[in-house]
C-alpha cells in the first residue's frame, strides 16, 4: 500500500532528477533502470548509480558505457521490447500519383546556435530534411513529427516537407504509419531506440544509425545500414564523449536508393514484421530477464 515498503525499488530514468530519500529505506534493494546515449555519462550520475544495489540498462551499447564511465555496481541488460500481437501495417502497392513518403519522428526538429540553424536534437530530423531537399525525388514527401517543446503546436505543410509539431495519439500516429513507405531516423545514439523498433513492428522499414543501441536489433532485420562515416567528440550531458555522425550524403543516398525500389518494399513488411514477433517482442527479450534479475536481487 506504501511505495516506501517494497521489498524492490526500481528508478527508471536517468539520474538527473534522483533523490535517494525517503523513497530509498537502507533495508529494501534498490536498482537504477537508466540509459547511455553516448560513450560516456557525467561524474554524478555514477555517484548515484553507485549508491543502488544494481544498475540495468536496456543494451550492451549502454551497460559498457556506463561502466567505462566508473559505475563499479552489478550493470544488467534487460531489454526493451514491443507488443506484436498486433497485425502489421501492411502499406499497398503505389497506385499512380500516390507520392512516395519518408518518416522522421523526434522531439524537437531545430534549435538555432550562433544565429544558424541546427539540429533541434540528436535524432537529426533538420538534417534528414536538408538531405530530402537536396535529393530532390519526383513525387515525393517528408513528414516531419516532433513535440511543441515551446509550447506552440502546428500542423502545415510547404511544398513536399509536412511539419507536424503537436502532440499526438497511438490511433493518430498509427494514420501516419500507414501512408509511410520508409522511416529514417540519423540518430547521433541511443540508450536503446525504441521508435525505430516500434515501426519495424509495424512491418515499416525503419533505417537507424546503425551504432549504438538501435545496432542491437537492426541487425535481426534484413535491411539496408545506415552505417556512421565516424564518431565525434562531443560533451553529452555535460560529458566528454563520442557519438555518430551521419553524412548527409549517406542519407541523400538512402532515400535515392529506395524511392528506386519503393515498388519492392512492400514485399518486405510481411518479413520484418515476423522477424519482430519471433525476436523482439517483450514477452520473449524483456519478460525473462527481468523475472531473473527480480528473483536474483531479492533472494540476495
Amino acid at each position: 500500500d506504501e511505495p516506501s515498503q517494497a521489498d524492490l525499488h526500481v528508478h527508471v530514468g536517468t539520474p538527473d532528477s534522483f533523490r535517494p530519500a525517503p523513497l530509498h529505506p537502507p533495508e529494501r534493494k534498490f536498482v537504477f533502470y537508466t540509459v547511455a546515449e553516448a560513450t560516456r555519462v557525467p561524474a554524478y550520475w555514477v555517484r548515484a548509480l553507485n549508491q543502488c544495489d544494481e544498475v540495468w540498462a536496456p543494451s550492451q551499447f549502454a551497460a559498457q558505457a556506463l561502466v567505462h564511465s566508473g559505475v563499479s555496481r552489478p550493470v544488467q541488460v534487460i531489454p526493451l521490447g514491443v507488443d506484436c500481437r498486433s497485425p502489421a501495417i501492411l502499406r499497398p502497392h503505389h497506385s499512380d500519383g500516390e507520392p512516395f513518403t519518408v518518416m522522421w519522428q523526434g522531439s524537437r526538429l531545430m534549435a538555432y546556435r550562433d544565429g544558424q540553424p541546427s539540429d533541434g536534437d540528436r535524432k537529426g530530423g533538420f538534417q534528414l530534411e536538408r538531405a530530402f531537399r537536396r535529393a530532390n525525388l519526383p513525387n515525393s514527401r517528408l513528414i516531419l513529427k516532433y513535440l511543441p517543446i515551446e509550447g506552440s503546436s502546428y500542423d502545415f505543410r510547404v511544398g513536399p516537407v509536412w511539419y507536424i509539431c503537436k502532440s499526438m495519439s497511438v490511433v493518430e500516429i498509427d494514420e501516419l504509419d500507414a501512408v509511410t513507405d520508409v522511416f529514417i531516423w540519423p540518430t547521433m545514439g541511443e540508450g536503446f531506440g525504441m521508435t525505430p523498433l516500434e515501426k519495424l513492428a509495424k512491418g515499416i522499414p525503419a533505417f537507424a544509425t546503425y551504432w549504438s543501441g538501435p545496432r542491437e536489433y537492426l541487425k535481426d532485420f534484413p535491411l539496408r545500414r545506415l552505417t556512421p562515416s565516424g564518431l565525434d567528440h562531443v560533451r553529452f550531458n555535460g560529458a566528454p564523449a563520442r557519438m555518430a555522425r551521419i553524412d548527409e550524403a549517406a542519407l541523400i543516398e538512402l532515400m535515392k536508393y529506395c524511392h528506386e525500389h519503393r515498388q519492392e518494399l512492400p514485399a518486405l513488411r510481411s518479413t520484418l514484421f515476423d522477424s519482430a514477433r519471433d525476436k523482439w517482442d517483450y514477452r520473449h527479450v524483456l519478460r525473462p530477464p527481468l523475472l531473473a534479475a527480480i528473483k536474483r536481487i531479492c533472494d540476495h
